[in-house]
């Protein structure tokens, strides 16, 4: 129930303006001057103050500045009553903080409309302003928030962009691999700072060695992932001195799966796994021995390009199903040979004019037309086709793509 202060030291308006106002279920207050109705305004916190202007002592004009100084009543509305119509009056109620204006005598349906028109108004207000303080709070905690999220982000960012020199010194860089093949050029392009794409190369006082791998995911886990099949590459090429394509595969299988422990009945067994190409080259019998998991390989000779099929299963988890050993294949060496390895991040990647897929077939059509080019030439014009392709498309995953001439 609204609670209203009549202020006025005329009897007869205080009962007029209390019967006119009881009928709408107010609770009615009153107070014959002004030092009493600030003292009852203070206690009793009405929703709205009906105020006289002419009292003895104090007038209403004080009496209003003195209730707009006060914290705990500047918020209760004001309407002045007074039978001064002059408009100088109007505005000197209007300035010290009155909020309307009654004049005398009284039109009883007047005053029923303006109370409740400014109750109304009032209620309003101190709801907006209980939203807006719940806005602040709200706004003041996110801010808040977004600080630790920024603090937690650069945290991450920085430790990532460390990832980032770790997985760095671990792939050979370009010039790395030009050591080993001196006719080569490598394009590799992390979706996010690091990536589940490696390529890994090594040489033997027989064999020159290269593969190229492709994760499971991107980022963080693709990267922990490669980690995880270089270190399974030279353990077993450098360690073991295996040097056959299929078993070399066969055995980063079982590396793999018993680093994650995939061999686990759990259902929270780890699924991850990576498709990859393994290639030894016998420097001596000028032969290609190569073993594939799922990556293709591609070979330009006289004017055409071959692909060469890859077994049908990954590295690591691949289901429930039966595996097979990996096979070897060989290919006899002729000078010029040009040899292409790629990630699925390329042939996957969305671009041109309605937004498809790269595709293998574009791969091969775009590699025929450049594969008679100088390794460098061809590398750049790759690219460049390749980002024109891209154009304002997301990059869609890591991408890898070897290139090396006998």
């Amino acid at each position: 129930m609204d609670k209203v202060l009549i202020v006025d030291d005329n009897p007869v308006n205080v009962k007029v303006l209390s019967s006119t106002l009881a009928e709408s279920g107010y609770d009615l207050l009153t107070a014959n001057t002004g030092e009493r109705a600030i003292m009852v305004a203070e206690r009793a916190k009405p929703d709205l103050v009906l105020l006289d202007i002419n009292m003895p002592g104090i007038d209403g004009y004080e009496t209003c500045r003195r209730l707009k100084a006060s914290d705990t009543t500047k918020d209760i509305p004001v309407i002045f009553l007074s039978a001064l119509n002059e408009i100088e009056n109007k505005i000197e109620g209007f300035e010290v903080g009155g909020v309307d204006y009654i004049a005398k005598p009284f039109n009883q349906k007047e005053v029923c409309i303006r109370v409740e028109n400014h109750l109304k108004i009032s209620k309003l207000s101190r709801e907006l302003e209980h939203k807006n303080q719940e806005l602040n709070e709200a706004f003041e905690e996110l801010q808040v928030i977004q600080e630790q999220l920024l603090d937690i982000n650069t945290m991450l960012v920085e430790s990532i962009q460390y990832s980032q020199r770790i997985q760095e010194a671990i792939i050979p860089s370009e010039s790395a691999l030009q050591i080993v093949f001196p006719q080569s050029f490598a394009y590799f392009q992390p979706k996010s700072i690091v990536s589940g794409d490696f390529y890994w190369v090594y040489e033997s006082e027989n064999y020159k060695f290269l593969a190229v791998g492709d994760c499971t995911g991107h980022g963080v886990p693709g990267a922990f992932m490669s980690l995880l099949g270089i270190n399974a590459l030279t353990k077993i090429v450098e360690d073991q001195k295996l040097s056959d394509p299929g078993l070399i595969l066969n055995r980063v299988d079982y590396e793999i799966q018993r680093v994650l422990k995939q061999h686990s009945d759990s259902r929270n067994i780890i699924r991850d796994g990576m498709d990859i190409i393994v290639c030894c080259f016998d420097i001596n019998k000028q032969i290609l021995l190569f073993a594939s998991a799922q990556r293709p390989l591609l070979m330009f000779r006289s004017g055409q390009i071959e692909m060469f099929e890859a077994t049908r299963q990954s590295i690591g988890y691949d289901g429930y199903r039966s595996k097979t050993n990996f096979i070897t294949n060989e290919i006899s060496l002729i000078s010029g040979d040009t040899f292409y390895m790629y990630s699925d991040g390329m042939t996957d990647q969305f671009g041109g004019e309605i937004g498809r897929k790269l595709t293998p077939k574009r791969l091969r059509h775009l590699l025929v037309e450049y594969a008679d080019q100088p390794l460098d030439i061809q590398k750049k014009n790759i690219i460049d086709h390749f980002r024109a392709w891209k154009g304002v498309y997301d990059q869609t995953d890591d991408m890898t793509l070897i290139g090396l001439k006998m």
